[in-house]
């Protein structure tokens, strides 16, 4: 008989160390009376094989860490109709947060949790895998520096930025095509591709974008 709740908490990620996340994390365990499952990892196939070990065993599974966590979390998740996906927080972007205008108040957040408030957001499938936005250019540099790095929070996200400056002169000439249509042929800085209009930290990059269209 599968359990009815479990929240799994990466503390690999951004801020999930911080009283913060501890305090969201208690009280959701207590207001599910869900079980807690524990990790430490920036590896995405480590965190991906972790939750694929355990997360059959539960209805409802809460993910409580930034966006990468997240994202390993509905690649594990997929094809399982029955498994409802929770999140909180916990990480240094946290671009989903924004996306869904999820409160910052730890009690508030549990709130939604509690009333079970579901919303569909459709993802960007490559190469097999699931992504909530995904680019290649200049951001995409940016971002494989500062996880090379360690992710280390604001300080390690601006040597990041400062380190790929150089990378901004440095256009690549690609195809870019889009249902079959060519819409662009060309030198290019970055290409994002996403169903949400936001990165980290609420800015807007693709305003455009759509969760649910």
């Amino acid at each position: 008989m599968r359990a009815a709740a479990a929240v799994f908490l990466n503390e690999g990620a951004g801020s999930a160390r911080t009283n913060a996340v501890r305090r969201v994390v208690e009280l959701a365990r207590h207001a599910l009376d869900a079980d807690l499952h524990v990790t430490s990892t920036r590896d995405a196939d480590e965190l991906g094989a972790w939750l694929h070990e355990r997360i059959d065993r539960y209805t409802t599974a809460v993910i409580a860490g930034g966006d990468g966590s997240l994202g390993v979390a509905y690649n594990v998740a997929a094809g399982r109709d029955d498994l409802v996906l929770g999140y909180l927080p916990a990480g240094f972007g946290n671009a989903t947060r924004h996306l869904l205008r999820l409160p910052s108040k730890p009690e508030e957040l549990v709130e939604v949790l509690v009333r079970g408030e579901a919303r569909p957001v459709d993802l960007v499938a490559v190469d097999g895998r699931l992504a909530l936005f995904a680019g290649i250019g200049w951001d995409a540099r940016v971002a494989a520096r500062y996880a090379d790095a360690g992710a280390r929070r604001m300080r390690g996200w601006a040597s990041a930025v400062a380190r790929s400056i150089p990378d901004l002169w440095r256009r690549p000439a690609v195809e870019v095509r889009a249902d079959g249509w060519l819409v662009h042929r060309g030198p290019i800085e970055l290409v994002v591709i996403g169903t949400t209009p936001f990165y980290g930290r609420g800015l807007r990059v693709n305003p455009g974008a759509r969760p649910d269209g």
